[in-house]
């Protein structure tokens, strides 16, 4: 699994939204959160950038033996044509790529990586590539100061190849859609007008509440499917939602918090971008070996979570 990522290069620093926020809830939300600053897409960067940026770091050797694009998004270019499609020709990948877009958010990673080991495992495609690129910024209202403190602007690009699906396995998926209101953007009309009711809308206690009530669910599935222990489990990889998430995941799991990887502090919560963004510090930091287990979750609601193991 070969996984590379972009950042904008705009950061916004905590004290840049200090002044929409009395001093007594803006230390406390910089606790709870565990961020100090995340990146932004300039007003004319949009996802596609980012995501063509992130896929042009790999050699061009790797991209020529792409035979399908999974693009993950809920930031796309147009309403239609499909952004997969515009991706295929900004990279000049060859026109018998197969590619279509996804339109999950913090649950589209894992959800992506099932897809490209079953396009593989059944022998429709060699080398997929997975692209998460996310700029919910720009649906933020300017002047919600609580939601531009959480998210960041990401992409990742990551590339599956036969051995690299044999790692995966033990997926677990799940749905609700009875929380699509608590994560929303309602329409595009802030495009013509202030009206905050058609800008980015999260009711933080309820999907709170979602996440500790559904994902360890999700984690003690995966590990019953694959007959291990969170003892056998050598780092645990979730959506980086904010800190206080994923102590309290890993608290209902009853593991060290040490074993709860995060990259919060200096980019936010990147949405589809926050696992591969994780996975490349593991990869670049660490001895490229042991059973991880991912789990992405949040807008729709949408959760599912696997094993990766790389001692296979």
């Amino acid at each position: 699994m070969k996984i590379k990522t972009c950042l904008p290069e705009k950061r916004v620093a905590n004290k840049d939204l200090a002044h929409g926020f009395e001093k007594e809830k803006f230390v406390k939300l910089e606790r709870k959160l565990g961020i100090l600053e995340r990146r932004v897409a300039d007003e004319n960067e949009s996802a596609l950038d980012l995501a063509v940026a992130a896929c042009l770091k790999h050699s061009s050797e790797d991209l020529n033996k792409v035979d399908y694009i999974l693009y993950c998004t809920q930031s796309p270019e147009y309403f239609l044509p499909t952004t997969a499609c515009i991706l295929q020709q900004r990279l000049g990948l060859n026109v018998k790529n197969g590619a279509l877009d996804v339109n999950l958010g913090c649950s589209g990673f894992v959800y992506c990586l099932s897809l490209a080991k079953g396009l593989i495992e059944s022998k429709l495609a060699s080398n997929v590539l997975i692209v998460t690129s996310d700029t919910y910024n720009k649906y933020i209202h300017e002047e919600d100061y609580t939601n531009r403190f959480i998210f960041g602007d990401a992409a990742a690009a990551t590339i599956l190849d036969k051995a690299d699906a044999e790692r995966l396995s033990s997926f677990d998926f799940g749905t609700d859609g009875t929380g699509a209101e608590d994560i929303i953007v309602r329409g595009t009309s802030f495009e013509k007008g202030d009206d905050r009711l058609n800008f980015f809308s999260m009711t933080g206690p309820k999907v709170f509440k979602f996440v500790k009530s559904f994902v360890p669910k999700s984690v003690d599935n995966v590990l019953v499917n694959a007959g291990v222990s969170t003892s056998d489990i050598k780092g645990f990889i979730f959506h980086q939602a904010n800190q206080r998430m994923l102590e309290t995941i890993a608290d209902e799991l009853e593991v060290e918090h040490e074993k709860v990887y995060a990259r919060l502090k200096n980019v936010g919560n990147t949405v589809s971008a926050s696992i591969p963004l994780v996975l490349e510090d593991v990869f670049t930091k660490e001895m490229a070996s042991g059973k991880y287990l991912l789990s992405g979750f949040g807008v729709g609601y949408s959760w599912a979570s696997c094993i990766l193991d790389l001692d296979k």
